[in-house]
């Protein structure tokens, strides 16, 4: 459901108001707004996303990419060489399924 930035603000407004309890913003805000169903879910990513850019506008937010450095190398790598990478040498499994149908 798409709330307006008003309606935004407020749910913004009663979750620092109440403590910081999103159940309680959720049953206030509900019992204002019939017509609209607000979940605790969307009150804890309005709040993550306040907090992080300091508004509730819908613009896109500045993620850090949480892959560090090894595994973005990993990740450039294809299939045979991401096991090598892993264990040190090619899979022994395939090795053997190889000899057999070479046999």
């Amino acid at each position: 459901m798409v709330y307006s930035i008003a309606e935004r603000v407020e749910i913004i407004e009663l979750y620092f108001i109440n403590n910081q309890c999103a159940r309680v913003t959720v049953t206030l805000f509900n019992e204002r707004h019939a017509e609209r169903n607000v979940h605790h879910g969307y009150v804890l990513e309005l709040v993550a996303k306040f907090r992080q850019t300091g508004s509730v506008t819908n613009r896109k937010r500045n993620i850090e990419n949480p892959i560090n450095g090894n595994e973005k190398e990993k990740c450039k790598l294809t299939g045979t060489e991401k096991r090598k990478a892993d264990d040190g040498e090619p899979n022994k499994d395939l090795k053997k399924l190889l000899k057999t149908f070479r046999a």
